[in-house]
Parts: C-alpha cells; structure tokens; sequence
C-alpha cells in the first residue's frame, strides 16, 4: 500500500507464459483506490495502455516504457526468460521425453 503522495511510484512482479505463436495482448489499467470498495468505478482512474507481450519481450535488455493514457504518469516494464526442462513419462512404452516450458518474469514499474 501506498501512503498518499503526488508522486508514487510502485512495482509489481507476476510470472506469464509467453507463447511466441500468438499474440497476446496486454492492458495494465492505473486506479488511485481511495476506499476498500472491490469496484472500480469507485476509484479515480490515472491511465492505461495496451501493449502485445511480445513487444515486452523484444525489449528485454532495455526494459519497455510508455507514457499512461489517461492522467498522466509512466509505466516500466522489465521482462526476464525463465525456462523449465520438464521430463516426462509416456505411459504406453515408457518413454522419457522432455518438455522445454518457457515462462517470462514481469516486472512492472510505474511512477506519476
């Protein structure tokens, strides 16, 4: 939680598969929540934009930044591969394959 300041600035992680065949669109939406109500509507909206996670992806040594639609404000974003080798068991046979599962670690900045 954030005390009240003109100028926040916080970061959240999250952990996404990232599926080059597809495009996976993204919308991170900013909200300055004055109360314990679960509706957004009740908040003062800051701004948004959308972005593919590719886009992300592609700028991963420099990390992706864009200005907020809306009020105002600044949105970082840092993106880390994190691969996993699975091995699997085939059941009929038993055959041991492997399963190269790759993941991308989210870290997003935002500040007013």
């Amino acid at each position: 939680d954030l005390t009240d300041s003109l100028f926040p600035s916080w970061q959240e992680k999250f952990v996404m598969d990232y599926k080059f065949e597809e495009r996976q669109q993204l919308r991170f939406s900013v909200y300055d929540l004055d109360s314990s109500s679960a509706r957004l509507s009740d908040h003062d909206y800051l701004g948004s934009i959308e972005v593919s996670l590719a886009e992300i992806v592609a700028s991963q040594s420099k990390g992706f930044s864009r200005k907020l639609q809306g009020r105002g404000g600044t949105i970082h974003i840092i993106s880390e591969e994190l691969t996993e080798l699975h091995l699997l068991w085939k059941r009929e046979g038993a055959e041991l394959s492997e399963e190269l599962l790759k993941h991308h670690i989210i870290n997003v900045e935002i500040t007013r």
